[in-house]
């Protein structure tokens, strides 16, 4: 978390609440606003300044100090040839470990393709190399959050013009005002090199849930309860919260594909994450109401408790909120999309995958007078666009 000028943070000891306060409070006792126990704020940082440190009085105690021995210099010469020794196998050991790790590169690379910068003039393929791929994705995502209309964004977005009506449709009209999230508050996430070889990164933004104090941070007790000798009554836990205010954890995630040795940013996923979209979708059922999106998917164990075995419970996560943003959808096993579900199912199939899959479905509130959700459609495996096309459902029976 950026923490604002003037604040510092720290953690209850209790449930481990990151909690901001005044930089200048002492050591101070209140509840914590998320689990109402006593927690302290950290001391002042009284650390002493070492600037005056050996002046005056120092000087003469240096001079009183006795004269080094022969046998104190025979032993610090010892440890001194002792120090450089190995320090030579240690830079032996890494110039040799280097060499090897990077003779492996050079096979495995040569095996794609790819000529490390000594290698072979001719390339099989035309593909670049990405070791620094975050750097270049961090500047294409710089420069798609910097862009103010929605053609200039779609230049960085997979499928670029197929993509502006959608676009459009989010953004509205006229100028788009500045991103909210900051480029350099993305990080790397790693991904398996079955990705990687496709030429798909992921970036990712993380700022959990925090409890922020305010200017309120002191004791509102009596000097028992401040001491945390006795709990704090209702009232004063009460006031303790109104003095605080809780900030919703935030986070987005952004797909970066190679496309013909161009990288581009997966719009609909980013958009998805970051506006939790999926979470309202869920939480506010109309009838009848249609939405694509991009999930992770598995069964739930639920499954094996269900009486009619004609049904199957399958949990649908937000790939960026999975804690958070769930939902279970029951559907009838030989159903067209059960059949295709049924690829992923782990409760009473062996071999089959237990992390669940990512996958791109259509969702659908039914028309009753009390929805209820349904899949509707079964789009693609993976993340349309990024992994996924609609053609890898074809062997899915």
């Amino acid at each position: 978390m950026e923490i604002p000028p003037g604040q510092k943070q720290f953690e209850c000891e209790h449930c481990q609440a990151a909690i901001l306060a005044p930089a200048d409070l002492p050591a101070t006792s209140a509840p914590c606003p998320m689990c109402h126990q006593m927690t302290t704020s950290p001391a002042l940082d009284e650390r002493p300044s070492r600037t005056n440190e050996g002046q005056g009085g120092n000087s003469a105690g240096r001079s009183q100090q006795p004269a080094p021995t022969p046998a104190d210099q025979q032993n610090s010469s010892g440890g001194t040839v002792l120090l450089w020794g190995l320090a030579i196998l240690t830079f032996v050991g890494l110039l040799t470990g280097g060499y090897y790790l990077y003779q492996e590169k050079r096979v495995k690379s040569e095996a794609r393709g790819i000529a490390l910068p000594d290698g072979p003039a001719t390339l099989s393929v035309s593909r670049p190399v990405f070791d620094g791929v975050e750097k270049e994705a961090l500047k294409i995502l710089r420069d798609f959050l910097a862009a103010k209309t929605v053609e200039a964004k779609a230049g960085f977005v997979i499928g670029k013009e197929k993509s502006i009506p959608d676009m459009k449709n989010y953004y509205g009209g006229g100028a788009i005002e500045k991103d909210d999230l900051r480029a350099d508050y993305f990080s790397e996430w790693a991904m398996d090199t079955v990705d990687t070889d496709r030429g798909i990164y992921l970036l990712e933004y993380d700022r959990p849930k925090q409890f922020k104090m305010g200017e309120l941070f002191s004791p509102i007790t009596d000097f028992k309860t401040h001491l945390t000798l006795k709990e704090p009554d209702l009232q004063a836990k009460a006031m303790a919260r109104r003095g605080n205010f809780e900030m919703e954890a935030e986070r987005a995630r952004i797909f970066i594909k190679e496309v013909d040795g161009e990288l581009l940013l997966d719009w609909h996923t980013y958009v998805q994450t970051k506006d939790r979209l999926f979470r309202d979708f869920i939480d506010y059922p109309v009838a009848g109401r249609k939405q694509m999106f991009r999930l992770v998917i598995g069964e739930d164990v639920g499954t094996i408790f269900e009486k009619d075995p004609s049904l199957r419970r399958y949990r649908l996560l937000d790939p960026a909120h999975s804690e958070e943003d769930v939902v279970m959808v029951t559907i009838e096993k030989n159903s067209e999309v059960g059949q295709i579900l049924e690829k992923i199912a782990w409760t009473d199939v062996i071999g089959k995958n237990p992390n669940g899959s990512s996958i791109t479905l259509e969702l659908k509130w039914s028309n009753d007078s009390k929805p209820v959700m349904q899949i509707s459609k079964v789009i693609c495996w993976e993340f349309l666009g990024v992994g996924g096309d609609p053609s890898n459902l074809s062997n899915t029976k």
